[in-house]
């Protein structure tokens, strides 16, 4: 690549060089603001399989190939190199979900019923896929004990009644530290007997939303 580079006459390096930049500079960190050029996240909502399963079958779209994919990436099967279960996941054309919310809320600290309204697209945080950071993230979700969590919502996709004391992720602005003291905090609301319970205990903000 360089050798091709060096061979180029003057007026073409800068041609190169003027194209690449222009080519990075959506990814570039803008240091001033702190933050990327581009959202990755834009509108997007994390929601663990169990809750991806109700949804499906609410939407009468669950079939014995959905199961059997569900099984495969909720599994501890190293399925990207099978080449037989890769291909039954694939089959199956597990999805992201376009949806929207509109509702409300009562916050008991402020005494207040806020509105809310999510536009989202709903993609399923599954086991064999929860790599990384998200593998905090998979694991939290499903956590009984502090609180599972259905959905995990990005900022972009709470259109209206966005809550105050939200999760910050990382503990720095380039995203290198994972804030996992602060994720592995208890939730704040949780369901008891089909009854939402409210914590004010200092822990992870969350919501109950009925989706009935």
């Amino acid at each position: 690549m360089q050798e091709s580079y060096d061979s180029l006459s003057d007026d073409s390096k800068k041609f190169v060089d003027k194209q690449s930049e222009k080519a990075a500079n959506p990814y570039a960190y803008d240091d001033e603001n702190n933050s990327g050029n581009i959202n990755q996240a834009d509108a997007a909502v994390y929601i663990r399989p169990a809750m991806y399963k109700r949804i499906m079958q609410a939407l009468g779209e669950w079939s014995p190939e959905i199961e059997e994919a569900y099984n495969i990436l909720e599994s501890s099967d190293d399925v990207l190199s099978n080449p037989e279960l890769y291909s039954k996941a694939l089959r199956a054309s597990i999805k992201p979900l376009k949806m929207m919310y509109f509702g409300d809320y009562y916050d008991s600290v402020a005494k207040l019923n806020v509105p809310t309204f999510d536009k989202m697209a709903l993609f399923p945080m599954f086991k064999i896929l929860a790599k990384a950071d998200n593998k905090y993230l998979y694991d939290r979700m499903n956590n009984e004990e502090l609180g599972v969590i259905d959905m995990l919502l990005f900022e972009s996709a709470v259109k209206v009644g966005a809550p105050q004391d939200k999760f910050k992720a990382y503990n720095d602005n380039r995203n290198t530290s994972f804030n996992k003291e602060g994720l592995n905090k208890p939730s704040t609301m949780i369901v008891t007997n089909g009854n939402a319970v409210e914590r004010l205990n200092n822990g992870l903000t969350t919501r109950i939303q009925d989706i009935k």
